[in-house]
């Protein structure tokens, strides 16, 4: 009987109750969309790095020895190993037409032992992978315009040479190459051959450069035992570390996201809200009925309750599948922002339970206090049509909301959340104040205007909570964007100030002297530096992670920084760095590590664990801040590394960065393996802000459409409520015109008022942000462009949802109007 009671006072009020559906099916569907988003996301960045790898348990790599075939056909025969491949990796450039610049021709060819095992399956499109030639992916090949059987002209250390395309494959991460023209000036191509052809090409046969395994039973006693083999033969055997950190760094971009996806649905929590708190106050002489004949306060709960709950069911059941769609298109938006050409599967489950569970939770706790409120209603009062509001609860609010709006003087991060409950609390009194000031331009606005000043004046709890919601939207608006503006204007200083020099470079060969001179003869070029860096891997909360560890010389350094400390002198902690043979941190990995400078990082470098005092926190562009500091002396000491493959480049005054690129590339087509201007990087760096800030934006209008629904929601509940009043305005004076128009105003006046106190409570937000985080990368940074989006999305959103009630309450005429029924 409940149940039926409660869908037929539902269906009393059908436009009432459509909007609040509408509202929390889009709060669930946008909830769903992120979750799923980014555990898509997630869950497709580590497959990528599985399929790099190969699933492979450990990797191989010369030390000071050499891996031989005979070595990799031994390993590979034990009895312990499942699967493995060897590989080698040489560079080399293509030729296609003369319009195509050297930068853009650049190919990373690897050799691999086999093409199908338990590390390896290429998908054939076309072609057979057991011909002679190439293996290309699907994305390679269209850009290309080039096909299996067609041939490509290669530059060898003894020459050009032509080699057909043997197969085109489907995309996997070992083949990722650019995904446009664009990319190509600074990302090689990849290919690969059969292991003994390249070898032969190359003129380097019987030589590997990696072996991967996989074993049979990956425990502590084989792995024992594979170090002992490649200690004997001076290889280094390192495990494989899944740590996607250093190149995907999305933590921040994922938790922009569950706010967003979060807040949608908190604001149709938030229209719930209203709409209970309506209704009881519509149902007052009723709810005292029900106690009349018998009902106590628990009963009354339960019809409330059981309405909420049917609205939650209905709007789970249309916001899962309009989620799904939803989730399609922020995915792909997503990976477009990165220009990642990705196939993916939609991983629904988390975001299918986290939508159930806080579909139903979210509107019931929202209806919770107005039905604690509700159920209390006496018998007494409600014959009365007494609906007293409390002034004292409503002083103490506002004096506790003004206590809190101090925390705007405190320099730290939680002072935002005190801010925004600050605001909260005080928002009617700041609706009143400026709704009494709109009163002021009596001039400006017109009669009708006036009037629904003073109505939103008579309802101002109401009205207050849905133009807070909207405010909060602008709000957050506002600052993600000032976020990404601020970014966008500092990655050029930031990279400048931790690059090292103009262009960076790795080659195939060590940098020895030598080669270093030759390179510093190459012209318009000034100075070149070596350096070493080296993966290790640590482990944090009972996961293994790996970062980069880069030398660092102190002459080069005090010209060319590749760091710099925001709270420290950076000379210091230089000097730290050679007194206590510690290490610095990037912020990054600073703060993944979780301890406090003057403590130890444990590292792993092969079966060595190694012990480095952390001397300080520093600012850098390399890996993003995943990395870490040392000094070349003590970084020879541990890693036992005198050679280089890493070097910096300085150019003349005045010289183009390209040009030095493509002469380099010219002469050097087998050795340098990559490089990259400091420009390049800026602009990689750069590429993906605009998508992801529109991709932002759109979640944002999103949000901005459901808070007008609350604000149609709260104009019908007002209009019902002032049904009568209308009626007589009608008899004495007012045209259907003046009505609407009245009406209008009413939710232009809401949206007004909630885009102006979003507006500057985001300014607000900006400012507490810069001076809390005290970071290089944020500095005040008003997004105009987002300002002239929340005033015109804001404010017409809530001029378009007053249309409909006034409308409709426009058409009525004054016997309907008056009419008690």
């Amino acid at each position: 009987m409940i149940w039926k009671v409660s869908l037929r006072n539902l269906i009393r009020k059908p436009t009432r109750s459509f909007f609040t559906l509408l509202a929390i099916s889009i709060g669930v569907a946008s909830l769903f969309a992120v979750v799923s988003t980014v555990e898509t996301a997630q869950k497709l960045t580590k497959e990528q790095l599985k399929l790099y790898t190969g699933n492979a348990d450990f990797v191989i790599n010369p030390e000071k020895g050499e891996i031989t075939n005979e070595f990799f056909d031994d390993i590979s025969a034990q009895k312990s190993i499942d699967s493995s491949i060897g590989l080698i990796h040489r560079q080399t450039s293509i030729t296609f037409t003369k319009s195509k610049n050297i930068s853009e021709r650049q190919l990373r060819l690897t050799g691999l032992s086999t093409f199908n095992n338990n590390l390896l399956n290429l998908k054939v499109k076309s072609g057979d992978i057991q011909d002679y030639g190439i293996i290309i992916n699907q994305s390679t090949s269209n850009l290309w315009q080039l096909k299996d059987g067609d041939n490509i002209t290669v530059k060898l250390p003894t020459g050009f040479t032509k080699i057909p395309i043997a197969a085109v494959v489907q995309d996997t991460p070992l083949l990722q190459g650019p995904a446009n023209w664009q990319e190509a000036s600074s990302k090689s191509w990849r290919a690969v051959a059969d292991l003994q052809m390249v070898q032969n090409l190359f003129n380097d046969q019987n030589k590997l450069d990696e072996v991967r395994l996989k074993l049979k039973n990956n425990n502590s006693k084989e792995e024992k035992l594979l170090r002992q083999q490649t200690s004997q033969k001076q290889l280094l055997l390192k495990k494989v570390v899944l740590d996607e950190k250093q190149t995907n760094q999305l933590e921040g971009l994922y938790l922009m996201l569950y706010i967003i996806g979060g807040l949608t649905l908190l604001i149709s929590s938030f229209i719930v809200y209203n709409t209970v708190n309506v209704s009881i106050l519509e149902r007052y002489n009723e709810i005292g009925l029900m106690k009349t004949i018998g009902y106590v306060p628990h009963q009354i709960k339960q019809f409330f309750l059981t309405e909420i709950l049917i609205l939650s069911l209905l709007s789970i059941g249309l916001g899962i599948p309009l989620g799904f769609p939803l989730a399609q298109m922020l995915q792909n938006g997503l990976f477009n922002s990165f220009q990642e050409n990705l196939h993916f599967s939609l991983q629904y489950k988390t975001g299918l339970i986290i939508s159930l569970i806080f579909g139903l939770l979210f509107p019931i706790l929202a209806s919770w206090i107005p039905i604690q409120k509700g159920s209390k209603i006496s018998i007494v009062s409600s014959l009365k049509n007494d609906t007293f509001i409390d002034k004292k609860k409503q002083k103490i609010r506002t004096i506790l909301g003004l206590v809190l709006l101090l925390s705007i003087f405190i320099k730290h991060p939680s002072s935002m959340i005190l801010l925004i409950i600050a605001v909260t609390l005080i928002y009617p009194q700041l609706m009143k104040t400026l709704t009494n000031l709109i009163l002021l331009f009596k001039k400006v606005i017109p009669f009708q205007g006036e009037v629904a000043s003073k109505n939103i004046l008579r309802t101002i709890h109401r009205s207050s909570n849905v133009s807070l919601i909207l405010s909060f939207v602008v709000c957050l608006g506002i600052f993600v964007s000032s976020l990404f503006t601020s970014i966008e204007n500092n990655i050029n200083t930031e990279i400048s100030r931790t690059y090292g020099g103009n262009i960076r470079f790795t080659t195939e060969t060590s940098l020895d002297s030598e080669l270093l001179e030759r390179i510093n003869e190459v012209k318009d070029i000034n100075k070149v530096h070596s350096y070493k860096e080296q993966e290790v891997i640590w482990k944090a909360n009972s996961k293994w992670n790996q970062f980069s560890i880069i030398s660092v010389n102190p002459q080069w350094y005090e010209e060319y920084p590749l760091f710099y400390s925001t709270k420290e002198d950076t000379q210091q902690i230089v000097k730290l760095l050679s007194t206590d043979k510690g290490i610095a941190l990037g912020t990054y990995l600073f703060n993944a590590w979780g301890g406090k400078i003057g403590e130890y990082i444990t590292i792993n470098y092969g079966e060595e664990k190694h012990k480095l005092k952390v001397v300080g926190k520093v600012e850098t562009s390399q890996y993003g801040g995943y990395s870490a500091f040392m000094l070349d002396n003590h970084f020879s000491e541990i890693f036992k590394v005198n050679s280089s493959h890493k070097g910096l480049i300085v150019t003349k005054k005045g010289q183009e960065e390209s040009e030095v690129k493509n002469t380099l590339l010219q002469q050097y087509p087998n050795d340098i393996t990559n490089i990259q201007t400091i420009t390049e990087e800026i602009q990689k760096q750069k590429r993906a802000l605009p998508g992801v800030k529109l991709l932002f934006n759109g979640l944002l209008l999103i949000s901005i459409f459901v808070a007008g629904i609350g604000i149609l929601n709260t104009i019908i509940m007002n209009m019902i409520d002032r049904k009568r009043e209308i009626g007589v305005m009608r008899s004495i004076a007012f045209t259907s015109k003046q009505v609407f128009q009245m009406i209008v105003w009413e939710g232009l006046i809401i949206g007004i008022i909630g885009v102006i106190i979003g507006i500057l409570l985001g300014i607000l937000l900006i400012f507490i942000n810069m001076n809390s985080q005290n970071s290089p990368m944020i500095h005040f940074s008003f997004p105009l462009d987002t300002m002239i989006l929340a005033i015109i999305s804001g404010v017409g959103i809530s001029t378009i949802v007053s249309i409909f009630p006034a409308y409709k309450a426009s058409k009525l005429t004054p016997r309907e109007l008056l009419n008690k029924q």
